[in-house]
């Protein structure tokens, strides 16, 4: 019986994933330009199986048995075949019994990051979202409309456009409604940031539960609301300057020293101690996300600061002159 498309996507799709043979590799660069379809079931076989990693363990683990439940049903000449591709066959038996359809009109996901990682994720609609380190989503799909709330940490979106559909990003008080775009949305313990890349977003803050628009956000244009003080800034930004951090590089502008290092903390185990008086001294620049050291040499450059490093030096009984911890304090 010949494969169908979505069998011979995942088929496809295991071979990629354990490294192409370069029959294997010629194979698929024929398959994937014959049809407009076969592009279209491959991505959605790698759209899936974003889907299956978030999804809880216990849920997983049915998908799994029944994925060795179809296996014995299966003919033994095309059983080895099937055993290929059972991996990536998961998602699409994932999807069917567990649901797509339940996912998307009940199913929470939660995605967290772990400290040091910034995370790709591909939604069920093909959206994409780059999660900062230290980030927290709760993703919701419904029937009706597509929605995100950051508890905290900041997120890259590539939003696919579905008028049908909305796109709402929400993060404590402000809500986001996207109209197909490309923005980066931040929820930082002072305050909540939008910066749009391209497209266009309405942010809108909630008063006694009821929604009231703030602005209307294009390309390059950047908004900022204190949660403390309710003040709403809005600017133009440089786009090029947006999520720097995904590309490893963290780009700070006015920030204060503290804030600065916490964003320093949240990619490497650092234990470094500010002084009181000086936490607010405000830095501007680009670093690479592990360039602190680097980061720390031109602070001493422009403001009078000192700074004292704790080298421990007994590892394994070996002199390794690693620095333990770091204390920055003001000249006197």
């Amino acid at each position: 019986m010949k494969e169908s498309i979505e069998e011979k996507a995942a088929y496809f799709f295991t071979c990629k994933k354990d490294g192409f043979t370069k029959t294997q590799e010629l194979e698929f660069q024929i398959w994937i330009k014959e049809n407009i379809e076969h592009k279209k079931a491959f991505e959605k076989v790698e759209m899936l199986q974003s889907l299956y990693l978030s999804l809880p363990s216990d849920i997983k683990s049915k998908i799994s048995q029944e994925v060795h439940r179809n296996i014995k049903s299966r003919n033994s000449l095309r059983k080895s075949n099937f055993l290929k591709f059972a991996a990536s066959v998961i998602f699409i038996i994932g999807a069917s019994l567990f649901g797509i359809n339940e996912y998307m009109n009940f199913g929470i996901k939660h995605t967290y990051t772990s400290n040091q990682e910034i995370k790709n994720i591909v939604l069920p609609d093909g959206s994409k979202v780059i999660l900062d380190a230290k980030t927290k989503l709760d993703i919701k799909y419904f029937s009706d409309k597509r929605e995100i709330n950051i508890i905290e940490g900041k997120a890259l979106f590539d939003v696919t456009s579905n008028p049908n559909k909305p796109f709402i990003v929400n993060a404590n008080m402000i809500k986001v409604e996207v109209l197909g775009t490309n923005f980066e949305v931040k929820n930082e313990i002072d305050k909540i940031v939008v910066d749009v890349i391209n497209g266009k977003v309405k942010v809108e803050q909630n008063k006694n539960n009821e929604f009231q628009q703030l602005a209307i956000l294009t390309k390059g244009k950047h908004i900022s609301f204190d949660k403390q003080s309710k003040k709403v800034i809005l600017k133009d930004i440089d786009i090029n300057n947006i999520a720097s951090w995904k590309d490893g590089i963290l780009f700070f502008q006015d920030y204060s020293l503290e804030k600065a290092i916490n964003e320093f903390k949240k990619y490497q185990d650092i234990n470094i101690t500010i002084q009181k008086d000086i936490k607010n001294y405000t830095v501007s620049g680009s670093f690479s996300i592990h360039e602190i050291d680097k980061f720390i040499f031109a602070l001493t450059k422009i403001y009078p600061i000192k700074v004292d490093n704790k080298v421990d030096n007994k590892v394994d009984n070996k002199v390794d002159n690693k620095v333990d911890s770091t204390y920055i304090y003001k000249k006197f």
